[in-house]
């Protein structure tokens, strides 16, 4: 009788150690769910945010590079005909006011994506780049005053975690007052080794 309690007691403590270890095994599983779900959000926040942002920048910088084209030949204009020089100074102002704007939204741009990224988004270095030529925060221009486009295709990828989004976009010349592109979203999960 005494050894049949032991054996039940010995199969009872079986029983609940490997209850106990599946247990454990779960909350791992679901640990590292929940993780993988934190990154995926992290990264489809910081994508959505960052894409507006700069999609809003890149519409901005294409109408105030279209105010200065068409400035310019306002500006040529005005030089030409007799009386209206005194016009042509004040388009040379405002094609001064139209760059230095350029010149603070860039730099405002970019101060958004910097206090982002500090709150752990990762933001491909190409979003910093922006699509437009410049250095030390002075942009390359043409003869009318317009900024260069550096690249009109890219890709970029956003990692967080095991997944990733590569977002791909064919840009016009942003020098247009409704400026459209074309833009190719990607997302997977990296496969685990």
């Amino acid at each position: 009788m005494n050894n049949e309690r032991g054996e039940i007691s010995l199969v009872a403590s079986i029983i609940l150690s490997i209850s106990f270890s599946l247990l454990v095994l779960l909350s791992f599983k679901l640990e590292t769910h929940h993780r993988d779900l934190k990154n995926k959000l992290r990264l489809d926040l910081c994508a959505k945010e960052v894409l507006g942002l700069s999609e809003s920048y890149w519409v901005d910088m294409s109408k105030m590079n279209w105010a200065i084209e068409n400035a310019t030949k306002v500006q040529v204009v005005a030089a030409v005909i007799p009386g209206l020089q005194g016009v042509a100074m004040k388009v040379s102002k405002v094609k001064k006011a139209l760059k230095h704007l350029q010149e603070a939204r860039t730099v405002s741009y970019l101060i958004y994506l910097t206090k982002l990224r500090g709150k752990y988004c990762p933001i491909p270095a190409a979003f910093f780049k922006t699509p437009f030529e410049y250095e030390n925060f002075l942009f390359k221009r043409n003869a009318k005053g317009v900024i260069k486009m550096r690249d009109r295709s890219w890709n970029s990828n956003f990692l967080s975690g095991p997944y990733f989004l590569r977002v791909s976009y064919q840009l016009p010349e942003l020098k247009v007052l409704h400026p459209r592109w074309r833009k190719n979203i990607l997302a997977s999960k990296v496969a685990s080794p």
